[in-house]
């Protein structure tokens, strides 16, 4: 299904173009992040450690971005989501676009963990099993600030003494519940739109960078890519620049910080 020749010459390979042309390949509901943020990841894991272990929460694009990522610098992530079929995709466009090809083992790169990324048995925080240190973390979850905070804190007992931060769906600003989603399962079953109080905060990347800064003055907030066209992102032509408040029409934001604790 996914097995197109996207690797010309395997000992020459052009991680950028390579993303972007699987990024295609993708369903809607996978290609949930715009060309220049999943770029974006692929440039903050080559500034990572080759020693050190990755994270995400959620699966999709970003998933190849640090698949990539990893083969090239030769290192292993650990991807939660609940959504096994969402996990069997990727894993399907991963196998057949960039495995066969480099004739290498998917699961020395990637781990997929069908779980709750906060459980304290089998989420983020098990990893500490492991005993081994983390420098990147790539939240894209549940998209509230609680939640959100929840899973850094879980990161930050794994992290490396230098590492990287990078959230999606940076621009939004729910504390407690995600009102996009759930109205729009409302909606689905002709209930009427809801309201929660107490439901707001700074958007997520102003949030997360003074949670950092409090804990690691040596944070820094990266520049994210911002070489291609959005005009020619799939990503804008399936969602255009959707609407995160009522009322309101908000850009797609990911955000990316560079931490050092000492």
């Amino acid at each position: 299904m996914f097995n197109y020749k996207l690797i010309d010459n395997p000992k020459k390979i052009n991680a950028n173009k390579l993303l972007i042309e699987i990024k295609k390949l993708l369903p809607k509901y996978l290609n949930c992040i715009p060309d220049n943020s999943a770029l974006s990841i692929l440039e903050v894991i080559k500034k990572t450690k080759e020693n050190n272990l990755m994270l995400e929460t959620g699966v999709g694009v970003s998933t190849i971005a640090l698949f990539i990522g990893s083969y090239l610098k030769k290192k292993k992530f650990y991807s939660f989501d609940l959504n096994q079929d969402k996990i069997s995709i990727i894993k399907q466009v991963i196998n057949e676009t960039i495995c066969e090809r480099l004739k290498i083992n998917i699961s020395d790169y990637w781990i997929a963990v069908p779980t709750d990324s906060l459980c304290p048995y089998s989420g983020i925080k098990a990893l500490k099993d492991l005993k081994k240190k983390f420098d990147f973390g790539f939240f894209d979850s549940s998209h509230t600030l609680n939640h959100l905070n929840e899973e850094l804190n879980c990161f930050l007992l794994l992290a490396a003494n230098n590492f990287f931060v990078g959230i999606d769906d940076a621009h939004m600003n729910y504390k407690k519940v995600n009102l996009d989603y759930i109205n729009l399962v409302r909606s689905k079953t002709n209930l009427k739109k809801i309201l929660v109080k107490d439901n707001k905060c700074n958007e997520f990347y102003i949030e997360v960078f003074d949670k950092l800064r409090k804990l690691y003055k040596k944070t820094k907030l990266i520049k994210p890519y911002k070489k291609l066209n959005s005009n020619n992102d799939i990503y804008f032509k399936y969602y255009g620049n959707l609407s995160f408040k009522p009322g309101e029409r908000k850009k797609h934001k990911t955000a990316f910080y560079s931490v050092k604790k000492n």
